[in-house]
C-alpha cells in the first residue's frame, strides 16, 4: 500500500468534487411546450455589456420582462393541465361514487327482502 501525499490527496478530492457537479448538473425536463420555449431562451439569452463590466440596465430589464412573460405562459399551460387532470378526476369519482350508490342501494333491497320472508310464517 502506497502512501499518498498531500498534493495527490488533494488532486483526487478535485476530481470526485467535479464528478458530483457533473452529475447534479442534469438539463430540466420540459413540461410542455411553453416550458421548452422558456429553457431554449435561458439557453440562448445574451446581454448587452456596458464599457466598464456588467452589463446595460435597460437591456437586463428588457430581458427580465421576456423571461416573466415566458414563466406566464408555462405557468398558464400548467394550469390548464392540471385543471383537465382534475376534472377527469372528478368525472371518474363521481361515476364510481353512482355505481358504489347503486350496489347500496341493491344491497338494501336485498336486505329488506330477506327481512319480509323472516317475517314471514313457513
Amino acid at each position: 500500500m502506497t502512501k499518498k501525499t498531500g498534493r495527490q490527496n488533494s488532486d483526487v478530492r478535485k476530481q470526485s468534487a467535479g464528478k458530483v457537479s457533473t452529475e447534479q448538473q442534469t438539463e430540466p425536463k420540459e413540461l410542455n411546450a411553453a416550458h421548452k420555449e422558456m429553457l431554449d431562451w435561458l439557453k440562448k439569452v445574451k446581454f448587452r455589456k456596458t464599457m466598464f463590466g456588467g452589463v446595460e440596465e435597460r437591456d437586463l430589464w428588457k430581458k427580465l420582462e421576456e423571461l416573466n412573460r415566458l414563466y406566464e405562459s408555462a405557468l398558464l399551460s400548467e394550469r390548464t393541465r392540471y385543471d383537465t387532470m382534475l376534472q377527469a378526476y372528478v368525472r371518474a369519482t363521481n361515476a364510481k361514487l353512482g355505481e358504489y350508490q347503486k350496489t347500496v342501494k341493491a344491497l338494501q333491497e336485498k336486505v329488506r327482502t330477506l327481512e319480509k320472508q323472516q317475517d314471514q310464517p313457513v
